[in-house]
């Protein structure tokens, strides 16, 4: 399990949502070993191919933005 900080919010991210896109768990890996991991997801800024992207995955494969792991910093 993974806790998220996004926005102004925690979310408690299930390994199988991560799983499930296809994204091995060893993702997780350089935020520390201990669990659940802490991340923080970093939106993008509404301009460019990264918000393009953001956009992207929450309507079509309908990812919320605290499941998608591309977003997580340290």
């Amino acid at each position: 399990m993974t806790l998220v900080f996004l926005d102004s919010s925690f979310y408690r991210v299930p390994a199988l949502a991560i799983t499930s896109q296809g994204i091995d768990l060893d993702v997780l890996n350089p935020f520390g070993e201990e669990r659940p991991v802490l991340v923080f997801a970093e939106r993008p800024k509404e301009e460019g191919e990264d918000f393009a992207r953001f956009v992207t995955v929450i309507r079509e494969q309908r990812v919320p933005p605290h499941e998608q792991a591309w977003l997580y910093r340290s």
